[in-house]
């Protein structure tokens, strides 16, 4: 997605997953999908992907064989198309063949395939129409995986759902093996939170509290109050770009990077894996650990069954997870990568069939990153000039080189 709204795609599309028209021949170049206009933010999954536009519209396209696109049928359309039944949307994710969208209202929605209750809905069957996710409310943020699908609560709290062949839940144990309703996710018995609203006024305690006495909330302590290097000032206030809106909107659009340069609590989904990052910049991981895609340190297929801090990493302003491998965004604009390497995803200039890293490394080839993600077996970020970097795996041409 470019800064004028509008969306390219590239790679396989053999389910019309790129939303040009056409489905057949993989794409190696990127190409724009004409139909899609002031688009906000966009989510991939394993076959299908959507946008949101800047009016709260839902759009969708590719593989539909779950219901996965939300048109109320099974049938897999040749182009994007309005996902009617929804409005006023204000973030999406994908998961493998589900979907997912929260409303203005904090409500959480899902859609597709319900193998392993990954809906979170009860329902007893895959869905071709959003339907509400009713245990949880004020959502702020949420992942799908191949099975599973997170969820982060107004009041720091982390929910969990689908699949848990591999603990990726984080209940503490392999049982029950799938859990149709969301549940908490715990710590040591208890809750398992990213951050705390000790007062209830709706904003964390880090936005509340000047520990240091500075006169400034710790949340705009790392705030600069005249333009960075690189960092354009184009209202002339003295201050950056970057941190214009800080510290007023804590959950950022662009996490950890448009605002103070601090955390932003968030979830992330792999293939049996989960990650979160908490306001403190640490990250958690729990789940599946077959290639080290947790980053503990831990043999393969150690699996953790409850939320652990991945200690090996610096503080981290936003994360993203593959299908086994994870990247982590540092405030500086450093990238870090581990898990599973066998096709480079880890961008370490290593590769093998049974190359993995099991605790984060940083990727030297590339700095100054605004934004990350992780795609099956290759990965993605944007660079703070604009520039788009790829690696891993390209057999379909989804690097885009």
């Amino acid at each position: 997605m470019k800064n004028d709204g509008t969306v390219w795609a590239w790679g396989n599309n053999a389910y019309a997953q790129l939303g040009t028209g056409i489905s057949g021949e993989a794409v190696a170049t990127p190409a724009p999908i004409v139909v899609l206009s002031n688009i906000v933010a966009i989510a991939a999954g394993r076959r299908h992907a959507m946008a949101l536009a800047e009016d709260g519209s839902v759009w969708a396209w590719g593989a539909n064989g779950s219901g996965q696109l939300g048109f109320g049928d099974f049938e897999t359309p040749r182009a994007p198309g309005r996902v009617s039944s929804l409005a006023d949307v204000t973030a999406i994710a994908a998961g493998w063949f589900h979907s997912l969208a929260v409303t203005q209202d904090g409500v959480l929605w899902s859609w597709g395939n319900n193998g392993n209750g990954r809906l979170g809905t009860d329902a007893a069957s895959d869905q071709s129409l959003p339907a509400q996710v009713s245990t949880i409310s004020n959502v702020v943020s949420f992942a799908g995986g191949q099975r599973h699908s997170l969820a982060l609560a107004a009041d720091g709290s982390v929910w969990s759902w689908g699949g848990n062949a591999y603990g990726q839940l984080g209940v503490e144990s392999l049982t029950p093996e799938s859990v149709l309703t969301p549940v908490h996710t715990l710590y040591s018995g208890v809750d398992f939170h990213l951050f705390y609203d000790t007062d209830g006024d709706g904003a964390a305690n880090i936005w509340d509290d000047d520990d240091d006495g500075d006169g400034f909330l710790d949340e705009s302590d790392n705030c600069p109050c005249v333009s960075n290097p690189g960092q354009e000032d184009a209202d002339g206030d003295g201050t950056g770009d970057f941190c214009d809106g800080c510290p007023g909107d804590f959950f950022k659009i662009q996490p950890g990077l448009s605002g103070c340069g601090n955390p932003n609590p968030m979830v992330a989904a792999g293939g049996g894996f989960s990650l979160a990052l908490k306001t403190d910049g640490s990250v958690w991981s729990w789940g599946g650990n077959g290639s080290g895609q947790l980053g503990l340190g831990l043999g393969e297929n150690d699996n953790v069954f409850t939320p652990t801090k991945v200690d090996a990493l610096p503080s981290t302003a936003a994360i993203a997870a593959g299908n086994g491998h994870a990247l982590a965004l540092a405030p500086d604009g450093s990238v870090w990568s581990w898990g599973s390497n066998n096709a480079g995803q880890l961008g370490l200039g290593t590769s093998g069939t049974f190359s993995t890293e099991n605790r984060p490394q940083k990727i030297n080839a590339i700095s100054n990153v605004a934004a990350i993600a992780g795609g099956g077996n290759h990965s993605l970020a944007l660079a703070r000039d604009g520039s788009l970097w790829s690696w891993g795996y390209n057999y379909y041409g989804q690097l885009g080189l």
